[in-house]
């Protein structure tokens, strides 16, 4: 049991707002912990240096082991605390956090390079001074030096390299979530989860939650904990069917879909092989297409190149089935985020220098197929449908 002193500092709480359980305790207190608490401790949880706690690497409802083990040595239950976030907000929350650290890792990056700069322009200095030095232990301490700066600037750029893989791999996360949720396959595939999920199952048709509340001792904190799990399966049920609902409404059969979009052709037709979607003859089924040099040209669909539609994109950056390297991949991440801000050409010329045209590029005739079939795929989806 843990000491009267110290049991005003040693204390667990359910945070609402994040989902982990949080143990509180002091640094004397965790020294006097037994052995196989502190092994339970770095195994469940983790340390949070900003919330200067433990904090459970799953949610709280699947830490009872530990709470259990923690009350017993005089850990004080605080219960819950904050809000529960709705899963919408949930969703735009994670996105703008990686967009944050993203940009905390290009700070530090920008800072390591500056600091590479520096110490390899106070190695050139030095090695300017040695040139006229002629003392011989003189020259020694210089060579000392240059060595030192250089070691300095290696470390710096290595850094700095680092800052970099950290931020790109925080912008892909952020850039992954955002296309998922335009990917009907993803929303789809959540969908059919949720509606098989055990929650789902169990508490289906059930009027109240006192219906199906387990009996405890503890019945306000259980009530909660149930009430706020089956709330965000139904609010993820509806964030994932609205998604569906809005891609299948913007999905557009006509020839119209490709207007101001930059289309690939032979380099018979236009010097640098690339147009600009400006018109459109329905009944002939051909695409009026801009040139850089400023003339019109009008040309059959099937000998016009595009984007994939983008969830066809991430499926195949995604894939498992090894055709795709890792550099690859990260072109073809780089070029989603640049269709994301609407800069098509640019992610067009990074696709090809990946060598992923084959994959990710098909002609105007083949994408309205895909649209056509997508957009009829959703309507007849029963998922939507409950």
């Amino acid at each position: 049991m843990m000491s009267e002193e110290n049991k005003e500092e040693n204390y667990l709480i359910r945070n609402l707002e994040t989902g982990f359980l949080e143990i509180h305790t002091g640094k004397e207190a965790y020294f006097k912990l037994p052995a196989r608490h502190k092994r339970l401790l770095k195994y469940k949880l983790r340390w949070s240096n900003p919330s200067n706690c433990w904090i459970s690497k799953s949610d709280f409802d699947l830490c009872k082991t530990v709470i259990e083990r923690f009350t017993k040595i005089g850990f004080k239950d605080q219960g819950f605390k904050g809000k529960r976030i709705p899963f919408e907000k949930k969703i735009m929350q994670r996105l703008n956090k990686n967009i944050l650290i993203a940009a905390k890792y290009d700070i530090k990056e920008k800072k390591c390079r500056d600091n590479h700069v520096v110490h390899l322009r106070r190695a050139e200095r030095i090695r300017q001074v040695l040139k006229t030095e002629t003392d011989r232990f003189n020259k020694l301490d210089l060579k000392a030096r240059i060595k030192l700066a250089e070691d300095k600037a290696a470390v710096a750029l290595d850094k700095a390299t680092d800052a970099a893989a950290q931020a790109l791999e925080f912008r892909q996360k952020s850039l992954v979530l955002e296309l998922n949720l335009s990917n009907p396959k993803y929303l789809k595939n959540q969908l059919y989860q949720k509606s098989s999920n055990p929650v789902s199952v169990k508490y289906s048709g059930k009027i109240s939650i006192e219906d199906y509340l387990p009996f405890t001792d503890n019945i306000a904190a259980e009530r909660l904990l149930v009430a706020g799990r089956f709330r965000t399966f139904q609010e993820q049920t509806q964030f994932y069917k609205n998604r569906l609902r809005i891609i299948g409404s913007s999905l557009d059969d006509g020839l119209s879909t490709f207007y101001g979009k930059p289309v690939f052709m032979s380099k018979r037709w236009a010097e640098d092989g690339i147009g600009r979607v400006v018109g459109h003859q329905q009944e002939q089924g051909t695409l009026v297409l801009k040139l850089n040099n400023g003339n019109y040209i009008e040309k059959e669909l099937n000998r016009l190149t595009v984007l994939a539609p983008t969830h066809d994109i991430l499926n195949t950056l995604l894939s498992k089935d090894g055709t795709i390297n890792e550099s690859a991949k990260a072109a073809g991440l780089k070029a989603l985020s640049m269709i994301k801000k609407d800069n098509l050409l640019e992610a067009m010329h990074h696709i090809q220098k990946a060598g992923l045209s084959k994959l990710c590029m098909v002609t105007c005739d083949q994408y309205l197929e895909r649209q056509k079939e997508l957009k009829k795929s959703l309507k007849r989806s029963p998922i939507l449908k409950r």
